[in-house]
């Protein structure tokens, strides 16, 4: 048999080529490699110089070809003042097609330690996230259990100075100041800090740090509320709210209120008198009311009608921006 060196060429040159391509590809993977462990290390280092402690376990390389992925079998973080996380094996990666945007999954157990307080675990079924570039981030969280309540489903998008977050089935801890009961159907909002972020709530506050609160959209049954405002904090670490809701299910909430005790029987019937004029009917063709909301002096006032007294906030300790 007869083979044409013209065709004979032809291979050879083809095969050449292949092969600079794989072994460019796999330069390429290897690079990528090198440079995420090289990010991965330089933060450590950064963090560990800010007096945390910051354990990983002996990072293992994988995903090739079309993912570079580094799982962490033992993460761990402690900052300076001792509250930290603990957290399940945690993969972190990027797709060799797109390397500007991490992904990183965390499935399983998450042991949180706050400052001077016993660790507190949480279970989470499903954690994802996406990093694109410095300043975004997404993350979803599918069947948490954590403090005594819980959640379905939650999503949250944040940048340096906003966040947005959507959930759904969620049950909150046990507390008798929840009149409503624990389970909240849904909840989302979106809302933009302004004013520079600081270590400390009353810091923020000081500096006239303020949150614009959007597409706010609460079914807390039988409470539904669509809205906006704006929340700030008082001199006693107390919120602030000034907005405009739509409200259904207020008069049954009402009747749930004052059944509980919060809310006085000549109160709820003077405000039913009061709204009653402004309720429209809804989409399913129940009263619903579009009112301004503030919330002062720990008083919640619902169009001209101061509705209830509401109890202190009590800023946890582990809450990172403490009250000082």
């Amino acid at each position: 048999m007869n083979i044409s060196p013209l065709k004979n060429r032809k291979t050879i040159l083809f095969l050449a080529a292949l092969a600079s391509l794989l072994a460019g590809f796999c330069l390429w993977w290897g690079l990528l490699a090198y440079e995420m462990r090289q990010r991965l290390d330089d933060w450590v280092v950064q963090r560990r110089a800010e007096g945390w402690v910051v354990t990983t376990g002996s990072p293992v390389l994988g995903g090739f070809p079309f993912q570079v992925a580094w799982s962490l079998p033992s993460p761990s973080l402690q900052t300076a003042d001792g509250s930290g996380w603990k957290g399940p094996e945690t993969r972190l990666s990027l797709s060799v097609l797109e390397p500007v945007r991490f992904h990183l999954v965390a499935h399983g157990k998450h042991v949180l330690i706050p400052p001077g307080e016993p660790p507190q675990e949480a279970f989470i079924a499903e954690a994802r996230a996406e990093i694109d570039g410095a300043d975004a981030a997404r993350l979803s969280l599918v069947a948490v259990e954590a403090f005594g309540g819980g959640v379905s489903h939650a999503v949250f998008t944040l940048t340096s100075q906003s966040v947005e977050a959507d959930l759904t089935g969620l049950l909150l801890p046990e507390d008798a100041r929840l009149l409503l009961g624990r389970k909240v159907a849904h909840l989302h909002v979106k809302a933009l800090a302004k004013g520079a972020l600081t270590p400390t709530l009353a810091a923020w506050r000081d500096g006239g740090g303020v949150m614009e609160l959007s597409d706010i959209a609460l079914t807390w049954e039988p409470l539904a509320l669509t809205g906006e405002g704006t929340l700030a904090l008082d001199k006693r670490m107390q919120p602030l709210f000034s907005g405009t809701v739509s409200i259904g299910g207020l008069f049954e909430t009402l009747d749930k209120l004052t059944t509980a005790g919060a809310v006085r029987a000549k109160d709820a019937a003077m405000a039913r008198i009061a709204l009653q004029l402004l309720a429209l009917p809804g989409p399913d063709g129940k009263p619903r009311l579009g009112v301004p909301v503030t919330v002062q002096d720990n008083r919640l006032y619902v169009g001209p009608v101061a509705l209830m007294l509401l109890p202190d906030v009590e800023w946890p300790g582990s809450f990172y921006f403490r009250n000082e």
